[in-house]
Order: C-alpha cells, then sequence, then structure tokens
C-alpha cells in the first residue's frame, strides 16, 4: 500500500477509535480522575523510567554482543533513547527501530548485524509480555475466567512457537533458498550460549515488568480501584494490541484497549482512559529528553548525518 494511503488509513481508525471511546465514557469523569494526580509519585515514575532504559540497554548489547558486534554501552543507550523519542513522535511504530539500526557502526555485515539485533530485541520484549500476563493469571482468583482462558491459551501458543523456531532456526535457514541462507545464517544462526539467552530473556521479562510498575504507580497515583495482580495482565495485553499497526503510534486503539481490559478486571472504561493517557503523558515526558540527546549526538557525532533520517517519511 502508498505510505500516504496507509497513513490515512491509520488516521481514519484512530478518529474512529477516538469517537467510539468518547461515545462509551464520560469524558468529564476521566478529566476529573486526571486533574487529581499527585506530583509526589513523580520521582517513582521517572525512577522506573530511567531503570527500564539501562535495563532495555543491557539487553540490546547482549544480543549484539552474541551476534558478535560490540558497542559500547554509552552508545546504546544513547541510540535506545533517541529511538524512544522517534517511535514516539513519528506516525508509525518503526522509526525508531530504524534509527537504532542505522545508528550502529556501517559496513554491509555490521548494518545486517544491526537489524537482526532490533528485530530480535523487539521480539524478546513481545514474548515477555506474554509470559507476564500468562504467570499473572496465576497469581489471582478473582480474574475473570474467560480472560484467564484466553490469556493462558495465547500464551502457550506463542510461548511453544519461539521455543520450537529457536530450536529449529538452523533447519529453517537450511530450508531457504542458497543465498538467503548464505546471508541470515551468521546472523540468525549464532550460538547462543545458555548463559547469553537466560540473562537476554531475563532482561525482557525485567523490562516489561518496569513499564508495568509504571502504570501501577499510575494507577494508584490516580486511585484507580484495580489490584497489582490485575495490572500485570491487562498492561501486558494492551502493549501487545498496540503493537499491532492500526492507528497512528497506537492512539484511540490504546484507550480502547484500556478501557475494555480494565473494565472486565473490575475497574471503570473512565478509569482504563485516564490510565491510559497519564501513562502515556509520562512515556512521552520522558522521551522528549531523547530529542535532546539526539541533538547531541548530532552535533558531537557525525555518525549519523541527518540526511539518512529520509525514513521518516518513507518507510510507513
Amino acid at each position: 500500500m502508498n505510505p500516504r494511503a496507509l497513513i490515512a488509513v491509520k488516521a481514519a481508525i484512530t478518529v474512529i477509535a477516538f469517537i467510539l471511546v468518547g461515545y462509551r465514557v464520560n469524558l468529564t469523569k476521566v478529566s476529573q480522575t486526571l486533574s487529581g494526580f499527585p506530583t509526589g509519585w513523580i520521582p517513582a515514575i521517572v525512577g522506573l523510567l530511567a531503570l527500564g532504559l539501562i535495563v532495555s540497554t543491557l539487553k540490546w548489547k547482549v544480543v549484539l554482543d552474541t551476534l558478535g558486534q560490540t558497542v559500547s554501552v554509552s552508545r546504546l543507550a544513547g541510540l535506545f533513547w533517541v529511538g524512544l523519542f522517534f517511535n514516539t513522535f513519528l506516525p508509525g511504530r518503526t522509526g525508531g527501530d530504524i534509527f537504532r539500526a542505522l545508528g550502529l557502526p556501517k559496513s554491509a555485515s555490521s548494518r545486517s548485524r544491526a537489524v537482526t539485533s532490533v528485530i530480535i530485541d523487539r521480539g524478546m520484549n513481545l514474548v515477555a509480555l506474554v509470559l507476564i500476563a500468562s504467570v499473572a493469571t496465576f497469581l489471582d482468583d478473582r480474574i475473570p475466567h474467560s480472560v484467564v482462558s484466553a490469556v493462558r491459551l495465547f500464551a502457550g501458543g506463542v510461548l511453544l512457537t519461539a521455543v520450537v523456531g529457536f530450536r529449529l532456526r538452523r533447519r529453517l535457514l537450511n530450508a531457504l533458498p542458497e543465498r538467503a541462507t548464505a546471508k541470515l545464517y551468521p546472523l540468525l544462526g549464532a550460538s547462543w550460549g545458555l548463559r547469553d539467552l537466560v540473562l537476554a530473556a531475563t532482561l525482557a521479562v525485567t523490562f516489561q515488568v518496569t513499564m508495568v510498575l509504571i502504570n501501577v504507580c499510575v494507577a494508584r497515583a490516580l486511585e484507580i480501584p484495580i489490584g497489582m495482580t490485575a495490572l500485570f495482565v491487562a498492561i501486558p495485553l494492551t502493549a501487545l494490541v498496540t503493537a499491532i499497526p492500526l492507528s497512528i503510534n497506537g492512539v484511540g486503539v490504546r484507550e480502547a484497549a484500556y478501557a475494555t481490559l480494565l473494565a472486565y478486571l473490575g475497574a471503570s472504561p473512565e478509569h482504563g482512559v485516564a490510565l491510559s493517557i497519564a501513562a502515556t503523558a509520562a512515556m512521552i515526558g520522558w522521551s522528549v529528553f531523547g530529542g535532546l540527546v539526539f541533538v547531541a549526538m548530532t552535533h558531537k557525532n557525525k555518525q549519523i548525518p541527518r540526511r539518512q533520517l529520509s525514513f521518516t517519511g518513507a518507510s510507513r
């Protein structure tokens, strides 16, 4: 599909989602809930955002090291933060990932490793979301049975696919055309040691737990009547829904997902929308600093010339 047409479709879905949310919830109640946000929770939220950045950077480094590319932690942290900025403010969900790959050292082989590392990093995060949600269903018997069954079934399918795909990756690569196999085997066929695999998986889970805890802090600040365990089910599911590029940056779809899932778990749709708006505002505020990092990086380091950012309008 033409990139402009795709953006137009996403914009239409965004507007429709907002209309449906506005029809379903009392926006006055949402505004009243948000107006009572106490600033005393901000340090805890900022601390968790910083922890998430550190954990994500370390995870990405583990993946790159396994693929045979060594990059400093400080460099990766800067790229990750800037990537968050682009993912937040560009009309898509991949601009930041493309920037992360472009920002790594440039050679034919290293560029392939860079792209592969970002894909693996994303994949681990998605599997971690599913794992967290499924584990949470065993910890709270107040979660509706229909939600529990759906989450566990979905989690089982995702985890089985991930395990089988990882175990059979070399056979799957060998089934591809010879030219494709020659390019991909050094990357996807990499020998993951048990230590590296466990470390990367642990960091992925830790990062996603941190993201859920940010939502827990926001929910407590807004005095939303929902248990922590329920949020450990709801937040990963909303993240999975918004990972599907249906609307512009998940806007509208995210609010609808929060309203629907929190209503299933005992809170009101208004509380769900308020939580979505406040948590998203925290992420936007944090990502703004990534823009400042980008300015500093382009000023001091010519490895990332501005002309490479032509993807902002052509990659959608």
